[in-house]
């Protein structure tokens, strides 16, 4: 039985974490933003974005800037065959 490619391709972002942003408009808010890697169409899904919250970032979460949030947004999920 052949080997099944299920590797998560190197990024400089890593897909399955969560990351944050803070709200140009108010510094004390931040949303999380987190990159899911699907294993069956070999792709990420679109980032799952929430909503801002009043507080602190928590110290494990890493910042994404708007740049490469932006690209992820562009990038269109291959179709599966």
């Amino acid at each position: 039985m052949p080997e099944i490619n299920n590797k998560v391709p190197k990024t400089d972002y890593s897909l399955n974490r969560i990351y944050y942003q803070i709200n140009p408009s108010n510094k004390n808010e931040y949303r999380t933003i987190t990159l899911l890697w699907n294993v069956y169409t070999k792709s990420h899904n679109k980032p799952l974005i929430s909503n801002y919250v009043i507080g602190e970032v928590p110290p494990d979460l890493q910042p994404i800037s708007q740049f490469h949030l932006s690209q992820i947004m562009r990038m269109k999920d291959q179709p599966f065959f």
